[in-house]
């Protein structure tokens, strides 16, 4: 496919998952409670978050090192997606969520995030701005500068969900060196294989992208859920479309399509 294909594609896709986004989101039944599958990371995570709120421990959220705008950006929203939430079940504690990123951009709006979920549930003296911080410049700086926020005696559990690289080792080594819970899930295959050796529980593929609509299920984040399944659907037909029409054409010389 010649690059103006490629952007038609994806321009098209865009389009469609915009669509059914909304689609979705005023569909009466998206405002049903929906039955999810059971991903064994997010529910262990889930207890894990209770029990740090009853001990009066902290919970930290590492963002990645991806930027806005950018191809690597979407783990990272989605894990400000879980910020807000967990930032949501922390108004119920003592101590304030913990968001560390690799880029100013996803700092800034980590901030942001915290301010507006205490705002919503009346806790704004929780809220400190330092809470979210950027920690490094480059991918290592980044895991190097976050190793002391994890060491706190006062993190009890850890969500590393975002753009990482193998730096992402150091990040499960201070977790664990502190027996602190970590889950993690990345848009890149060398972070998904050091988080899956390393950390606690981790996130595959998809589910990734599906952890803040799994801790909040609002409206668009079930919407969103939806849309991906639609989405999934449509490119392996477009795949087996296109093994179809590779094999009839090698077989006859002429194009199926």
């Amino acid at each position: 496919m010649n690059p103006q294909g490629t952007d038609l594609f994806g321009s098209a896709i865009l389009v469609l998952a915009i669509t059914f986004l909304f689609l979705f989101a005023l569909d009466r039944r998206s405002k049903r409670k929906q039955h999810f599958r059971q991903i064994p990371g997010i529910m262990q995570f889930k207890r894990s978050v209770g029990e740090a709120i009853e001990q009066g421990k902290r919970i930290h959220v590492s963002l990645g090192s991806a930027g806005l705008p950018g191809e690597t950006s979407a783990s990272a929203l989605s894990g400000l997606g879980a910020l807000r939430s967990i930032a949501q079940f922390s108004s119920l504690g003592d101590l304030p969520p913990e968001s560390t990123s690799g880029n100013g951009s996803i700092a800034l709006l980590s901030k942001e995030t915290l301010r507006n979920s205490f705002s919503s549930f009346d806790s704004t003296q929780l809220f400190d701005p330092d809470n979210g911080r950027m920690t490094g410049v480059t991918p290592f700086s980044y895991a190097l500068g976050t190793i002391p926020v994890i060491g706190q005696e006062k993190v009890g559990t850890n969500l590393v969900v975002g753009h990482f690289g193998p730096e992402a080792a150091y990040l499960c080594d201070a977790a664990r060196r502190q027996n602190a819970f970590l889950l993690g899930g990345s848009d890149a295959l060398p972070a998904q294989a050091v988080l899956y050796v390393t950390a606690e529980d981790t996130l595959i593929g998809e589910e990734t992208f599906a952890a803040g609509a799994y801790l909040d299920k609002g409206l668009f984040q079930t919407a969103s859920l939806r849309t991906q399944d639609v989405l999934r659907w449509v490119l392996i037909i477009i795949m087996v479309v296109s093994v179809i029409d590779k094999i009839v054409t090698s077989l006859t010389g002429r194009p199926w399509l």
